[in-house]
């Protein structure tokens, strides 16, 4: 499951415009993937998996059903928020540098702005500065079992271990 599949319309992400609080907070619809999550911890049988297709800016809920041995693999961004962190079985945050995250951005997402500049534009004035107002206000590493450096996606490095996960090498 992805929380890219809860966004908000584009209208309720857009109301305050390019700013870091309105990416962190106006993004998500946080209430019904949360309530998804604790559906699949009290053994839900089917599940919300989405409620808004991103590319028609389309309410549209999505369910899947859940086997009965399942295991949810939950990918996105603010994820390791106070809101949601007891939620977590295992936590992990990935780490990737600013400027690799805009090296990839301009290639990833040249075809949804059009160009660039402007993605490099949105990336400092909006999503970067949202993803440092969420390390500072949530401070998710702090809170991580596992940290990954994801610099080199061929080479994943563990920054921090604190369940014990990786082992020993």
């Amino acid at each position: 499951m992805s929380v890219d599949d809860f966004h908000r319309t584009s209208v309720e992400r857009g109301a305050r415009g390019l700013m870091a609080e309105a990416y962190l907070d106006d993004t998500f619809e946080l209430g019904a993937f949360t309530a998804s999550l604790v559906a699949f911890r009290n053994g839900a049988g089917r599940l919300v998996t989405g409620v808004h297709d991103i590319s028609t800016d389309v309410p549209r809920e999505r369910l899947s059903p859940v086997p009965e041995t399942a295991v949810l693999v939950v990918d996105g961004v603010f994820l390791l928020r106070r809101e949601l962190f007891e939620l977590w079985d295992l936590r992990i945050y990935v780490h990737v540098p600013e400027a690799i995250t805009l090296a990839r951005v301009k290639v990833r997402d040249l075809a949804v702005f059009g160009s660039t500049t402007i993605v490099e534009s949105r990336y400092r004035s909006k999503y970067l500065p949202g993803q440092t107002l969420y390390r500072a206000r949530e401070r998710p590493i702090e809170g991580a079992d596992l940290v990954l450096d994801n610099t080199d996606p061929n080479s994943i490095r563990v920054i921090q271990d604190r369940a014990g996960i990786m082992g020993s090498n």
